[in-house]
């Protein structure tokens, strides 16, 4: 019988059951990014910078619930992880940031207070280049929601989403989550 062949078992097509498995799927990028941003959101809140030690802690540490084999990532990872995490504190801080804040310009200064605990981006990789992620910093992202004004029951686009620096804000003050949408091409940045 040939493959093509319609009268072909279903047995003959699952293949030889003594064969040895293949390798697990490697795991999912966003999902580990994710998971280390989410625990990074602390580090954020006691108020101490996102190092390169922490950074990589974390983001091995999520890998690893993943992977147990330990197959190797990237470090690049890191910084969207980083900025993931700041996207995920004003998430859930900026409404009462925005609250607080006396001015505009108050808004602005504690956005860039916890801009200052990130690291800075100083190489970028090849993926990187190809998918045009030159991130948005916090200070201009939080510009950009004040110039837009955005309020509860604004929908808020966002074309070119990334980590979500710039959607970070409006979600923060948005009634309805699914009035914010967001679009982007990398394979692990859309994960995120």
């Amino acid at each position: 019988m040939t493959p093509q062949d319609p009268a072909q078992s279903l047995f003959d097509l699952v293949g030889d059951p003594a064969a040895p498995e293949s390798p697990p799927p490697r795991p999912e990028p966003g999902r580990a990014v994710a998971e280390a941003a989410r625990n990074l959101v602390s580090v954020l809140e006691a108020g101490r910078r996102l190092a390169a030690p922490v950074l990589t802690t974390a983001l091995h540490d999520a890998w690893r619930r993943l992977d147990p084999s330990g197959r190797s990532w990237n470090s690049k990872l890191c910084y969207d992880a980083a900025e993931a995490a700041t996207v995920l504190f004003l998430v859930r801080h900026g409404r009462a940031m925005r609250e607080r804040a006396a001015s505009p310009e108050a808004l602005l200064a504690m956005v860039e207070r916890i801009a200052a605990l990130e690291p800075t981006h100083t190489h970028r990789s090849e993926h990187q280049v190809a998918f045009d992620q030159f991130s948005t910093p916090l200070a201009l992202a939080c510009a950009a929601f004040l110039a837009a004004d955005v309020r509860p029951g604004d929908t808020v686009l966002e074309p070119s989403a990334g980590t979500g620096v710039l959607a970070a804000l409006p979600a923060a003050v948005l009634d309805d989550p699914a009035r914010l949408f967001l679009n982007e091409l990398s394979p692990v940045r859309h994960g995120l």
